[in-house]
């Protein structure tokens, strides 16, 4: 422990701290040593009970992200002092170093006996003044019944203490202490254990217990890291390497494990010891495999070379371990599918990989993809087994998709052939032998190209890698000399106008040996095409010359003219004629052009360019239309139409004269022929009618009008009796209930409007409901005296509107 003043430059690192530092947290489930045994120090392989401990809450602790700080990334933490004090971003509340101290109770802030004693050993080894006693103790110990025969631990000691109470009896000190089956020590243990326990938190390879004063810059200084300018992202000067310790056990059988740590001889500067999470576990174990011929992960061929399976201890590799090999229960393959495999492997002290090979044996059963599962029981454990699967396919003697031998034609001499197979089923690593003619080709491959003689003969051998099986294949090549191409000119090689792009190709070429060559050259002698098909743009007329040669190097040369074509002129051959339609029809414009270049557009007057020859129209009003013919070249002529629209429109008036009603025909259009219908019963066919009534009942009058052109339109309407109106004259608004309102009497009408005017003009009352009627006071809520009113009635029932206004008196 150390009294000092830091300076202020070693407060600079504090400022420089990375988002990614070290987390220390006490709180909740983190502080309770139950929660922190069994759900972060614990791992694989190992029952935990009777957890115990003593020390203030906030002795004890969770790491995170601890890497970069210590090379741990999480684990537990307790210390002499408050864990969280660990971690840089703890708040000293103004002091610079982690100097906790607890009162004493039963519970917390006394010594340790077991620490004491291991304190006085280590000074007594190392020749310094041992501390007298011990404060601030922590500790945490529990039972455990572990699968293997061993526990590996990795962990950092870290301390206030450094560097100035190197070799002081102010040490802190900590242990591992171990009891059980075959340990024995002189620290205390539970009475289960009467060998005592022994400390394993020693430095590697040295009896000496880690301290301060056995582990620093100047001692084993290789287990130690400087942090007095904080830049680790903690408070404590300084902290081992992380450290392994393998604690020797023996598989199934109880036994105890206690952690503790102490400040020596007085309370300040603390220490802590940080282990990594999960690493209270035992080995884990793993098979991985190799083969000397593998196509797929896990797949084994019948019959195809070895496998090698590499069985990995991850994890106590300081003790012997022994595993006995099998084939799992559930393993579809069995003893009779692969050679015999050892029945144990045995690693020794220091091994982590030991391998074992077996081959998987022809059988010459048909059998499919079969699993083979593969099982290590540990001898000395009660850990559970652990198992590799693996797939083992049935070989079948490889064959080619097409053996027959087969005859080659070929055309040039010195012709490059390819030729090639295609191997199935077998192995698929194939190997290839050539032979023409007898001698071996440089060739590991399933195609070849040959230059053959005539009659050469051509042999491949195709084996695989797993076997001696061979199928073989002969070509035998026969020479067959082509004749010369023939080119056959084409004709159409003209152009309607200059600019205007063509095409050219010969009509056929014939003869030659295949794949044929193409070469068009213009008149400056420049290569302007290499293809059996030349665009070209005519601009003037000019001469081609087109070269064909065969794979052989057998040729022939034509001369192709190009130019304008003189007879190209545009023209139309329809000629329009006017029609007549009804509103709402269309009708169908067409043009048929003729001559030009073929590349026709028809440009119309009112805006639309369209390259269809024809056009749907359906005008309202008579319309004439223009179109302006076009060829690629630019080339018009012009074509008119006009199309005549015939749209009669029906309309009558119906005139009520009591006890009958004349109707006035008011349609338009050309040469009207009128027809009329009432309720649908064909009545008269004449201009205007007349309609004697014989009912008090409404019905429907329906004009049917026809043109010259067949065009109709048609109107109806209702007609019927006069509408009976009652309005009254005065009215005495005084509360009697007799002739209260002055309302106007009607039947059932489409629409009613009411207006009352006082003798100024001024509006007292409006209503759209016949049956509301008026009562005397005015819609301001005024109120009048006796007087003369003016009433405004607008009446409307089917096509027959009332509208009148007239005087009225009110009496009070």
């Amino acid at each position: 422990m150390r009294y000092g003043i830091f300076i202020f430059l070693l407060l600079l690192g504090q400022f420089l701290r990375l988002d990614a530092q070290i987390q220390v947290r006490s709180d909740g489930d983190f502080s309770d040593p139950n929660y922190l045994i069994s759900e972060i120090l614990t791992g694989r392989g190992v029952q935990i009970f009777n957890v115990q401990s003593y020390g203030s809450n906030q002795q004890f602790g969770l790491f995170s992200n601890g890497v970069s700080t210590i090379g741990l990334d999480s684990g537990i933490i307790m210390s002499s002092g408050i864990a969280e004090a660990f971690a840089s971003s703890y708040d000293l509340g103004g002091g610079t170093t982690a100097d906790f101290a607890f009162s004493e109770t039963p519970t917390q802030g006394g010594g340790d006996a077991d620490l004491l004693k291991l304190a006085q050993k280590t000074a007594q080894d190392i020749g310094i003044q041992a501390p007298p006693k011990m404060d601030d103790a922590a500790w945490i110990s529990f039972e455990f019944i572990p699968t293997t025969d061993s526990v590996t631990l990795t962990f950092v000691f870290g301390s206030e203490e450094y560097p100035d109470y190197i070799n002081s009896f102010y040490n802190d000190v900590f242990g591992f202490f171990v009891a059980g089956p075959n340990i024995s020590g002189a620290y205390s243990a539970p009475a289960a254990f009467p060998n005592g326990s022994k400390n394993f938190a020693e430095i590697p390879n040295e009896n000496l217990a880690i301290t301060v004063s056995t582990v620093n810059d100047q001692v084993n200084s290789a287990y130690y890291i400087d942090n007095q300018n904080g830049g680790r992202a903690t408070h404590y000067n300084g902290f081992t390497t992380t450290i392994e310790v393998s604690l020797p056990l023996v598989p199934c059988q109880r036994h105890y494990f206690r952690f503790a740590i102490a400040d020596g001889f007085q309370n300040n500067f603390d220490s802590g010891v940080l282990i990594k999470a999960k690493g209270f576990s035992t080995a884990k174990w793993k098979i991985d495999q190799s083969a000397s011929f593998q196509k797929e992960p896990d797949l084994f061929e019948e019959g195809c070379g070895n496998v090698q399976l590499s069985i990995q201890r991850l994890g106590g590799l300081n003790f012997t371990d022994s595993v006995s090999l099998s084939i799992d229960a559930t393993s579809e393959a069995g003893l009779a599918d692969i050679s015999l495999l050892p029945q144990f492997v045995v690693f020794e002290p220091g091994d982590k990989v030991v391998n074992v090979q077996f081959n998987v044996l022809k059988d010459g059963l048909t059998e499919g993809v079969e699993t083979l599962i593969l099982r290590g029981d540990l001898v000395n454990g009660c850990a559970e087994p652990f198992t590799s699967s693996y797939r083992l396919n049935d070989y079948f003697e490889h064959e080619l998709s097409n053996p027959n031998d087969e005859t080659v034609v070929y055309n040039c001499q010195n012709d490059s052939i390819k030729v090639g197979v295609l191997p199935i089923k077998g192995y698929e690593l194939y190997t290839y032998t050539w032979e023409l003619d007898g001698v071996v080709l440089n060739e590991n491959t399933d195609s070849i190209y040959v230059k053959p003689n005539p009659g050469s003969v051509l042999r491949i051998t195709v084996g695989d890698q797993c076997t001696n099986y061979t199928v073989t294949k002969e070509w035998t090549f026969d020479f067959v000399p082509s004749g010369s191409p023939q080119i056959f000119i084409p004709t159409d090689t003209s152009a309607a106008c200059p600019g205007a792009t063509i095409r050219l190709f010969p009509d056929s070429v014939r003869g030659g040996a295949q794949p044929l060559s193409y070469q068009w050259i213009d008149e400056d002698g420049s290569l302007v095409g290499d293809r059996d098909t030349l665009v070209w743009v005519v601009n003037t007329n000019s001469n081609l010359q087109l070269t064909v040669t065969d794979k052989c190097g057998a040729t022939d040369q034509v001369q192709i003219s190009v130019g304008l074509d003189a007879n190209a002129s545009l023209s139309l051959m329809q000629n329009w004629v006017d029609t007549s339609i009804c509103r709402g029809e269309e009708v169908e414009m067409v043009w048929i052009a003729n001559g030009g270049d073929g590349n026709y557009r028809a440009e119309w007057r009112d805006g639309i360019t369209m390259v269809q020859n024809s056009r749907l129209v359906s005008p309202l009003v008579d319309t004439s239309y223009v179109a302006d013919i076009y060829d690629g070249c630019g080339n018009s002529v012009t074509t008119k139409y006009f199309v005549q629209v015939n749209a009669p429109t029906a309309n009558f008036e119906i005139e009520n004269k009591g006890t009958r009603v004349e109707v006035e025909n008011l349609s338009v259009g050309r040469e009207l022929t009128s027809s009329w219908f009432i309720d649908d019963v064909f009545y008269r066919s004449e201009e205007n009618t007349s309609i004697l009534l014989t009912d008090n009942q409404d019905h429907y009058l329906k004009l049917l009008i026809e043109d010259v052109a067949g065009c109709r339109d048609s109107l109806t309407k209702i007609f019927g009796p006069p509408i009976p109106i009652y309005i009254p004259n005065a009215f005495t608004p005084d509360g009697d209930g007799i002739n209260d309102l002055f309302k106007i009497v009607i039947p059932p009408v489409d629409h009613f409007q009411l207006t009352v005017y006082d003798r100024w003009g001024n509006e007292v009352f409006s209503s759209e409901d016949p049956h509301e009627g008026w009562n005397g006071v005015p819609s301001n809520g005024a109120e009048v005296q006796s007087g003369n009113f003016v009433a405004r009635v607008i009446i409307q029932r089917n096509n027959e509107r009332y509208e009148k206004q007239l005087y009225f008196s009110l009496f009070k």
